[in-house]
């Protein structure tokens, strides 16, 4: 029925309906104006409304007073009742248990009510009992059986559900509002399972949809459901009209009209205005009058409501449980659109109003409000979460303004004017890409990986566009270069962000000169590229570049020089330099400190980064306190589930992997994973970083399968997002032959040929004096060993030492380890005196440290107490076998 005939409808309804019955003939012969068809369908609607408020009709209801309750304990089937529960339109609904001796079970046993035996409702009970039984989902009671009392009376079995109407709960809980639209997704998704099964619920509202202690869902009440593959022709029958509740339901229901998914559609919109108002869109008001206001009156937009005192009132509310301006826009017009009178104009299915709603909560616009410019952009920015793809989006909205504008300009062959416009776009998109990316950061994604892939595609388009159609504007060109190029990363695309970041470099150099601090910003985020792409060396020639730049300007903002710091740390960590790198984040964190006011997440990130590269030089009680505080910082900014969080508790897991407490690690390390798994769109070079960690910790507390299996994702993940010569497909390699190493000799071959591409891909990646060479010879070195290749193996083990001897000093649980094999092979090669001149090198540098490497510096006591033994000096064997028995752990 289109919007005209619907208002046409109502109209002359309502007008028949207020005249004396004598007189109503002689009006509708006016009104429909010989339309015959009309006239039936006006006549319908009339007779079915007056069939409900008449005490007359076809078999009646007599609302006589309700009946006793049964008695506690009387027999059901196989249940005994206990108490009631409820009365709805069609009968009584008690709790019941289970009475025989098979199993304890409460249940909801639902019987017709004494009397209301009409052919109509048996009809409709038997539907309901065809409806329940189709659909099973985890949100909808189940039903569990069914069938007669020996009085003839027919019952259904259900789930009980102990819990308090969604409205209720969420208001009893003090739910915020991103928290209430979680609650009512759930709803729309058990619904939309409904929808499929053919089935329109026709009665949801607050009371049907209970929530228990724990949070969860049920949808109830079935009882005047109606099966789509079933008669569908007719609209609302008499009992229908007798059944329905009026402040839910929807206009067609009142009119007689076609009942369809729209109908629930419809419900769910009343039940999200009173989730978020904690009104009606009508308040209750006599049945005449509320057919009117349905049918008729356009509702109160939700913000509106949550803002006025009269309405609040009658809700028994001092104030919303949304505050009104959370409500303006967005949800505003999503709840309106739900609420259309007529159906075709609301959403086509409640996958679509969940989708509108999913899309508010990522920040991307509605479908529900008209995608202007302004809207879409602005949308973005105000935000309070920032997200990559929305991000992407964004900077190729704008772009596409940007170069409509100057080619607009340029074509008209206005100079003065194509100048002033560059100016204005550039400050233009300065002004929103800065307001944009500041809350952005590399580990945060859209929920959706669809929306990812989509935003991908548009920075493809986005960067033709750019390069083809801005070449007379420079630095508006640069500029926007840039912008993809960060949006890019934020993806982990930097492979893509690469050359854009090399042309707008260009193009800063060739207007601005290389020192300026805008080309040296530039230069800067290339070498964030060049380093989360593997290439540290080229990211440091890169980032030292711009560090002496931007310290020499002194109009440099504080940000870039933070962050060029940051970088020159972040490329020398990656070369295993890690003195220096701790230097560079030092004079990253002392700007900071005072910059950020102690505060916000860029500190939380310079404390992680400092306290990473403590962890890898085994500074473990300096580095604990700087990870503690990062993830404190994280919590504080951005909530405990947020993706920043996640890479905090990594971090701190990797630390106590270092103090070898795996069970603790594996802790921090599942909730970082959990929250990865929730929010993160898809794959991520981040998110191998944490399931790596994460598999280090399960086989080093004997999850030997857990581990392997999650050491193979990531080595695909690697593989897939960073290419196979990537370092760090290397280090995934060695990872996972440590953990096939741990199913014993049967699959020793197997280690092998992993450390050995391993090795073979560090040394041409990153050269034969990187320490992570250092970390492949000596994994190399051990499988030799146990293959008895004792020659190799020594080969291995001394490469590996000359590496940390250089890298990190004699002091280090790395080198003394590796010492401590080479000496163990050549004692085994018979070289007893240069084995035991290796061991005193390992004793010296393990002895500092025993405590927390108890484990090995127990092992290197006994190698010790074999070679005195060896060597007839059974004195000094006793001696290092009483320090080992006496060693902590």
């Amino acid at each position: 029925m289109s919007s005209e005939s619907w208002d046409r409808l109502a109209t002359v309804f309502f007008r028949a309906l207020e005249l004396p019955a004598t007189e109503r003939a002689r009006f509708l012969d006016q009104a429909c104006a010989g339309d015959a068809a009309f006239r039936r369908e006006v006549e319908s609607v009339l007779d079915a409304h007056l069939a409900v408020d008449a005490s007359g009709g076809a078999e009646p209801v007599r609302e006589e007073a309700p009946p006793a309750p049964r008695v506690s304990g009387t027999r059901i089937g196989a249940y005994a009742l206990e108490a009631l529960i409820g009365r709805g339109g069609m009968g009584e609904v008690y709790r019941a248990r289970r009475a025989d001796a098979h199993y304890e079970q409460q249940v909801a046993i639902k019987l017709m009510r004494p009397g209301r035996d009409t052919e109509a409702l048996l009809r409709r009970f038997a539907t309901e009992r065809q409806i329940l039984a189709r659909l099973q989902h985890p949100h909808i009671a189940t039903l569990l059986d069914g069938g007669v009392t020996a009085e003839g009376e027919p019952y259904l079995v259900m789930q009980h559900v102990e819990g308090q109407p969604i409205t209720a709960w969420a208001n009893t809980q003090a739910l915020p509002l991103e928290r209430r639209l979680g609650l009512f997704l759930t709803v729309c998704d058990a619904v939309h399972f409904a929808h499929a099964g053919l089935v329109v619920h026709r009665d949801l509202k607050p009371s049907n949809i209970l929530v228990t202690r724990e949070g969860d869902v049920r949808l109830l009440d079935f009882g005047i459901a109606k099966l789509l593959d079933g008669d569908t022709r007719s609209g609302a029958t008499t009992g229908d009209l007798m059944l329905l509740t009026p402040e839910h339901a929807a206009p067609e229901q009142f009119l007689g009209g076609m009942v369809t998914t729209a109908t629930d559609v419809y419900a769910l919109g009343v039940l999200l205005y009173e989730l978020l108002t904690g009104t009606r869109p009508f308040q209750l008001v006599p049945p005449l009058e509320m057919h009117r206001a349905v049918c008729e009156r356009e509702p109160v937009a939700p913000s509106v409501a949550a803002a006025d005192p009269r309405r609040l009132g009658e809700a028994g509310l001092e104030r919303a449980p949304v505050a009104p301006e959370r409500l303006r826009g967005d949800l505003d017009a999503v709840v309106l659109q739900a609420l259309r009178k007529e159906p075709e104009r609301r959403y086509r299915s409640v996958a679509e109003l969940a989708d509108d709603i999913r899309r508010h909560l990522d920040g991307f616009p509605v479908e529900a409000r008209p995608e202007t410019f302004g809207y879409v952009a602005g949308r973005f920015v105000r935000r309070h979460r920032t997200e990559v793809a929305s991000a992407g989006l964004a900077a190729v909205l704008l772009l596409a303004l940007a170069v409509v504008s100057v080619r607009s300009a340029v074509t008209s062959r206005q100079q003065a004017a194509a100048l002033a416009v560059e100016r204005d776009v550039a400050v233009e998109v300065s002004t929103f890409l800065e307001d944009l990316f500041r809350s952005s950061n590399p580990f945060a994604a859209g929920n959706e990986r669809r929306d990812t892939l989509r935003i991908a595609a548009l920075l493809e388009d986005g960067a033709t566009k750019v390069r083809t159609e801005l070449d007379a504007q420079p630095l508006v060109q640069a500029r926007l270069l840039t912008a993809l190029a960060r949006a890019n990363g934020n993806l982990g695309r930097h492979d893509r962000a690469l050359p854009l970041l090399e042309d707008a470099l260009a193009l800063r150099e060739a207007a601005l000169g290389a020192d300026d601090p805008e080309t040296a910003s530039t230069r800067r985020s290339l070498g964030i590229s060049l380093w989360e792409l593997g290439r540290g060396a080229d990211a440091e020639t890169a980032l030292r570049a711009a560090v002496a730049a931007l310290d020499a300007a002194a109009d440099a903002p504080m940000e870039e020089r933070i962050r060029a710091w940051e970088g020159l740390g972040n490329s020398l960590h990656a070369q295993g330099r890690f003195p220096e790198a701790e230097a560079a984040y030092r004079q990253s964190l002392d700007l900071a400190e005072a910059y950020y006011e102690g505060q916000g997440t860029e500190l939380a990130n310079l404390l992680s980064n400092l306290g990473t590269v403590l962890n890898k030089q085994a500074r473990l009680d300096e580095a604990e306190p700087l990870l503690r505080r990062a993830l404190q910082l994280q919590e504080a900014d951005g909530g405990a589930d947020h993706l920043r969080v996640a890479g905090a508790l990594n971090n701190l897991g990797s630390l106590l992997l270092s103090r070898r407490d795996y069970e603790g690690a594996a802790e921090l390390l599942e909730r970082a994973r959990t929250i990865v798994e929730q929010t993160m769109p898809g794959p991520h070079p981040r998110t191998a970083v944490l399931l790596n960690n994460l598999a280090v910790a399960y086989l080093q507390s004997g999850r030997v399968d857990e581990a392997e299996a999650l050491f193979r994702h990531v080595l695909d993940l690697r593989r897939t997002l960073l290419g196979d010569a990537h370092p760090d497909v290397a280090s995934a390699l060695i990872n996972l032959a440590a953990a096939v190493d741990r199913h014993g000799p049967e699959r020793r071959e197997e280690g092998f040929a992993l450390k050995r591409e391993a090795r073979d891909r560090i040394v041409a990646t990153l050269g034969p004096d990187h320490p992570a060479a250092a970390t492949a010879s000596q994994n190399l070195g051990v499988t030799l060993h146990l293959l008895d290749r004792h020659a190799e193996a020594l080969a291995e083990y001394e490469n590996a030492l000359r590496i940390r001897r250089t890298a990190l000093g004699l002091a280090h649980p790395l080198t003394a380890n590796v010492t401590s094999k080479a000496g163990q092979c050549l004692m085994d090669l018979g070289r007893l005196d240069e084995a035991e001149a290796r061991f005193e090198e390992a004793y010296a540098g393990f002895e500092p440290l025993k405590v927390p490497e108890a484990e090995q510096w127990r092992h290197l006591l006994g190698l010790m107490a074999e070679l005195y033994r060896r060597t007839d000096r059974p004195l000094e064997a006793e001696r290092m076998e009483a320090l080992r028995d006496s060693a902590p752990g």
